[in-house]
Formats: C-alpha cells, sequence, structure tokens
C-alpha cells in the first residue's frame, strides 16, 4: 500500500512538470453555456461547411443521421443486470449518434429521442457502481447529451437529469489507480460528468475533477516508454478513446488539456496501433484482443496532434471503406469489431482530413520496439503493398491480460507470421503464468 501511495505521487509531480499552462482553478477559465464538451458550436459549423467540399465528410454526415433514424423507434434503454449487461454501451451509442444528428441536421425529432434516453437512465435505481466501467462510459453518455441538447432540455428535464449525474455517478467520485482501461474509463466519465455541470455544482466539478486528475497518471504511466500498451490492441483501443475524450473535454471547456496527455509515451502510441495491423488487414491479437481492426475516432485525434501521416491516411482509408459498405452503421455491444461503432459519431468532431504536404510530418517507421511492460517488436518491409511481410512478438510474459482468445494456450511469447494470400497465424509458445481472475457471471473482469 505504502509503495502504491508512493507511485502515485511521483506520477502526479511528474504530471505536474508538465502542466506550466494548466491553470490553478480551471473553473475561472470554463467555457460558458452549452455546448461545451468535444464539439462547440464554431466546431459544428466548421464541420458542416467542410462537408460541402469533402465527399467523404458529406457522406459520414448522412450515416450518422441514417444510423440516428435507425434508433428513433428503437426499444427504450435497459438497466443493467446479469442478463443484460453492459446496457451502458447502448446507451453511448444512442445517445452519442442521435445527439450528433440533432446538431447536424437541428430536427428536433432527433433532441426528443436523446431527451427520452437521458430521462430513461436518470430513472434508473443506480448506474451499476459494482463496476467503474459502467458508471464511466454512463456518465459519458449523460453528460455529452445533457450538454449537446441542452436548449432543448426544459427546467424540470435538466434538473432531473443533473440529479441523475450527481446522485449516481459523481457524488460518489473515488480514486481509480487500475494501471489500465478501468481506470481511463472510469475517469473519463467523472471528468465529463463534471465539465458538463461544471457551472452548476461548481464546488462538486472541482473535487470530482481533483480525483480524476489524481488518479488518471496512473494509467497513463502504462503507455512508458514508447508507447505501447500492456492489455493489449483491443484494450488499446477502449482505454485510448475515453482518454483522448478526456483530453479533448478538457481543451473545449478551458483551452487546454491541462497537460495531461503529456507523458512518457503516449505520442507516440499511435505508431503502437498501427504497427500492431498487418497488411492483410488482421491484428496481432496477443492478450485476447480479436484479430479486426477497430477504428476508433481516437485514432485520428492522435494522428493529428502528432502528425503521424500513415496513421491519418490508415484510419481514412478505413473510414471510407466503412461508408461504402454500411448505409446504416451497425453496433452490437457483444461483438469486438462492432462494439467501437458506439463512438462512430465523433468521426464527425475527429475527421480524417486527406494529408497534404504540410501535415505528412511523421510517417511511422517500418520497424520498431515497443518497450515496457508487455515487450513487442515488429517488422515489416512496407506500410501501403498488401503482401508485404509483417512479423510481431512480444514477451506475455508482461501482459496484463493472460487470458487469450486461445485456451488451448492462454499465455506465453507469441509472433505472428504471414500465411500466403495475407492471412495471419498465431504461433505461441507456452509459458505458466499467473491468470488474472475469471470473468464475473456479467461477463466482466472484476477491477484489478
Amino acid at each position: 500500500m505504502r509503495h502504491g501511495v508512493v507511485l502515485l505521487l511521483s506520477l502526479l509531480v511528474t504530471s505536474a512538470g508538465h502542466c506550466a499552462v494548466a491553470p490553478d482553478d480551471p473553473l475561472a477559465h470554463l467555457r460558458p453555456g452549452h455546448p461545451r464538451l468535444l464539439l462547440t458550436d464554431e466546431g459544428l459549423a466548421a464541420a458542416i461547411a467542410a462537408a460541402k467540399t469533402d465527399p467523404l465528410r458529406a457522406t459520414l454526415h448522412q450515416r450518422i443521421v441514417a444510423t440516428a433514424e435507425s434508433l428513433l423507434s428503437s426499444p427504450p434503454l435497459r438497466h443493467n443486470d446479469d442478463r443484460t449487461p453492459e446496457q451502458e454501451r447502448n446507451a453511448v451509442f444512442h445517445i452519442l449518434t442521435c445527439a450528433m444528428a440533432y446538431r447536424l441536421t437541428g430536427e428536433e425529432r432527433f433532441a426528443d429521442r436523446v431527451k427520452s434516453d437521458l430521462l430513461t437512465v436518470a430513472a434508473f435505481p443506480d448506474w451499476d457502481p459494482r463496476h467503474n466501467l459502467a458508471i464511466g462510459e454512463m456518465s459519458f453518455a449523460v453528460a455529452v447529451g445533457y450538454d449537446w441538447i441542452y436548449p432543448r432540455l426544459d427546467a424540470g428535464a435538466r434538473a432531473t437529469v443533473r440529479r441523475a449525474l450527481v446522485e449516481k455517478a459523481l457524488g460518489d467520485a473515488h480514486p481509480n489507480t487500475d494501471p489500465g482501461n478501468h481506470n481511463q474509463v472510469y475517469n473519463a466519465g467523472l471528468m465529463s460528468g463534471a465539465l458538463a455541470l461544471a457551472d452548476e455544482e461548481p464546488e462538486l466539478a472541482q473535487r470530482v475533477m481533483a480525483v480524476a486528475r489524481q488518479s488518471m497518471p496512473v494509467a497513463l504511466a502504462s503507455y512508458a516508454p514508447d508507447g505501447g500498451f500492456p492489455e493489449g490492441p483491443s484494450y488499446w483501443t477502449y482505454g485510448t478513446t475515453y482518454s483522448v475524450i478526456t483530453f479533448a473535454e478538457l481543451e473545449s471547456a478551458f483551452g487546454t488539456d491541462l497537460g495531461l496527455p503529456d507523458v512518457p509515451g503516449f505520442a507516440r502510441t499511435i505508431g503502437y496501433y498501427e504497427s500492431m495491423q498487418g497488411p492483410s488487414g488482421a491484428m496481432f491479437n496477443y492478450a485476447d484482443a480479436p484479430e479486426g481492426l477497430q477504428n476508433s475516432p481516437a485514432r485520428t485525434w492522435l494522428a493529428e496532434r502528432y502528425r503521424v501521416a500513415t496513421a491519418t491516411r490508415n484510419t481514412r482509408a478505413m473510414l471510407a471503406d466503412t461508408l461504402s459498405r454500411e448505409t446504416i452503421i451497425p453496433f452490437d455491444r457483444a461483438v469486438q469489431d462492432l462494439v467501437v461503432n458506439r463512438f462512430f459519431a465523433l468521426h464527425a468532431v475527429w475527421f480524417p482530413r486527406e494529408p497534404d504536404g504540410a501535415d505528412a510530418a511523421v510517417e511511422l517507421p517500418l520497424d520498431a520496439h515497443f518497450r515496457g511492460t508487455a515487450d513487442l517488436a515488429v517488422f515489416r518491409s512496407a506500410w501501403s503493398d498488401p503482401r508485404a511481410p509483417h512479423l510481431p512478438g512480444h514477451d506475455a510474459r508482461g501482459s496484463r491480460r493472460s487470458q487469450s482468445r486461445h485456451p488451448a494456450n492462454p499465455s506465453g511469447a507469441q509472433s505472428l507470421r504471414r500465411r500466403p494470400g495475407g492471412r495471419a497465424q498465431i504461433r505461441r509458445r507456452p509459458r505458466r503464468l499467473p491468470h488474472r481472475p475469471a470473468r464475473t457471471p456479467s461477463g466482466r473482469y472484476p477491477p484489478s
């Protein structure tokens, strides 16, 4: 315990060294009014204007609206139980998609559905406090919905949603020092709720933000020193997406991210994720990751912030492929390749522009070594050739998720070689390692 406290304090000191631009009282710089989370009215106007000259962005907006239309007649959101877990992911998908459709079109039917969903989850007895992930995702969904359709909520609805955020999430905010995605998701939800209510509940917002800012550096330390992620590429998508949401919300609300992303390795983590994808499109699925690549909108935020043209091109190509195949964006909370689509509307916030000469500042190397808890090395001969050899490998002794999709060999040193035709094959050398506790009946891992 003492060691953990010392580690936390040392990380806080390190983080503070990167926060020279952070104000002592962030709320003094709070953007007045709503919306202030992720997409301001100015940002929305710029996105709509850009769609007039970029057919891909125009198609994206059309797909978001079409998907929202398909949700208007869907059943009400449900409360979590052991038979229907992770309903907070449905809440994120419904509220984020319909709220974005409202903002893109101004059509009240989308705002009405968001209001209905907000009042439905506000009436739940709780937001599943057994699981920090549930609290984090539901808080994010409710905070963004509240912020984005604020003018459409009457005083009574505002009070109901605000009370739910306080009583079911923010009022019980506590430090979460898990070194991985549990920390990132939970604290992103806390930060979202605090920022949404900061002008109405300033003292509570200050306390909640302090808790999140104390806890987050513990998880962000996992990216050191080279951007690798010990929980594998699937949980990278989960945790990193929520960390990016946190940083972007701080920027939109305060004009500064408070220096939180300025930790060793985070600026290089987009290179890690891109390197995990082979030329056939399959991922190096170590830990318990699926083979499919998850095109989170956070990839664009990372690629543009750190000017990694390879990543921008990759995510734009994947987005174009999705838009060419799907008229209604599919979502299933239980399917790994589809669950990322609950964030699909955020592609309109962080849209992958076609890189030009000024943007193409950083091209990723063909070979890379990601030191850290899960030591990884990746070798490839080209980024653009679909038949190029691709050889990644890692030492599973450091992986935090020893449970694998391959139960006959749940852990061990892993490598991946390319088969003829571009398919990939996992090769493992078994090791006996301590396993993480089994999943609970609801399908979740217990908190670390």
